[in-house]
């Protein structure tokens, strides 16, 4: 009996110590992952619309002209006489005006947010500021719903019009929508909401949802399982040839385009706003898009940089909506912005560069 208590102390007694030290070490991370973590915070729910007031759901709704009403969440919308959110702008263009037309889907419409938190009304009022001898439009022409071509129509239906001196696409991952595109999601791929909410929300321990969430990412970024929306965007930019072919057919248009008018195309790739952190799994499909965008000429920005680090869900527009709020436009803008600055001399044409490029930006 001496000899086999022994053992078991000689064993148990570094069993403890290893246990001890892990149970310590987790208790310690855990404190540093709350203190480091980003500021807590679950979108607030969105507001009741005001009575008698109509939510716009649908995109016809939004595209048409002259449309008062609200987006869900009560949100007010307005669109102007030819259906692009915000004010009327003068046809033709006035003279010492240089139009920036804002091409894109719900994200660039600013799905959720204010009409001047939009990253195209922050574009606008930051090159205007200080005012100088040219006044610079930035023309929103996103709807929620399109993809590129459908973004293509509504520029040559519409933007053209108002005669354009730049054009900034603001492209999103599905833009690559189309006839020949493969949809294979399924309904576990909701886990990926689930677990940016959980770890927003930290009512748990929050050193277990930090190692599921980067775990869960990992596996996305080397194995995306089959019905996951990582598996999907992988099957149609690396495995399906007509449907990558189709959305360069679409860049190649806007290229004609571009050229026949004199136009410089900047392409902003918004920011899927899931596990922004080093495991991040659409980096794969932002190199693909911008060795595209780079074939046809246009100046391609990638904006991941500008959102690593932050808190997911603190950049949602609701727990339930992963469309960026107006912070989220907020780093957008600054991302068109450092790209507008690097663009040539011959991009601004008479007008020039703006003055507000030529210094650091505070985007509001």
């Amino acid at each position: 009996m001496s000899s086999g208590a022994g053992l078991w102390r000689r064993a148990g007694i570094p069993l403890v110590l290893v246990t001890g030290s892990v149970l310590v070490a987790l208790a310690v991370l855990e404190v540093v992952l709350r203190l480091t973590a980003p500021p807590r915070a679950l979108p607030p729910p969105g507001a009741l619309p005001p009575p008698g007031v109509p939510v716009l759901r649908d995109v016809r709704e939004f595209a048409s002209a002259n449309v008062r009403g609200v987006m869900p969440g009560g949100v007010p919308y307005r669109s102007n006489a030819a259906g692009l959110r915000g004010r009327d702008y003068e046809r033709p263009k006035p003279a010492g005006v240089f139009r920036i037309a804002v091409i894109g889907d719900s994200v660039t419409m600013g799905a959720g947010v204010a009409e001047d938190d939009t990253y195209a009304a922050r574009i606008e009022r930051a090159l205007n500021d200080p005012p100088s001898g040219v006044t610079y439009e930035v023309l929103n022409l996103g709807i929620a719903g399109l993809n590129a071509g459908l973004i293509l129509q509504r520029l040559q239906a519409f933007g053209l019009s108002y005669d354009p001196d730049l054009i900034l696409y603001g492209y999103t991952l599905n833009d690559i929508e189309g006839p020949a595109y493969r949809a294979s999601v399924v309904a576990h791929d909701r886990l990926m909401g689930d677990l940016s909410r959980e770890e927003a929300a930290r009512d748990r321990l929050y050193v277990t949802t930090f190692f599921r969430t980067r775990l869960y990412s990992l596996r996305e970024l080397l194995f995306p399982p089959r019905g996951s929306y990582i598996y999907e965007l992988d099957d149609n930019y690396f495995h399906n040839p007509p449907a990558l072919a189709t959305l360069d057919a679409r860049f190649g248009r806007l290229e004609e385009i571009a050229r026949a008018r004199g136009l410089c195309v900047v392409l902003l790739q918004h920011t899927s706003l899931w596990f922004l952190h080093a495991f991040h799994p659409f980096r794969r499909h932002h190199a693909a898009v911008a060795t595209l965008a780079t074939a046809h000429g246009f100046t391609n920005k990638d904006t991941l940089d500008y959102f690593l680090g932050q808190g997911g869900l603190r950049l949602w527009v609701n727990a339930f909506d992963p469309h960026p709020n107006g912070e989220g436009h907020a780093l957008l803008a600054r991302a068109a912005l450092d790209a507008l600055a690097e663009l040539p001399a011959r991009c601004w044409g008479s007008a020039g560069a703006p003055a507000r490029l030529a210094r650091p930006r505070r985007v509001r």
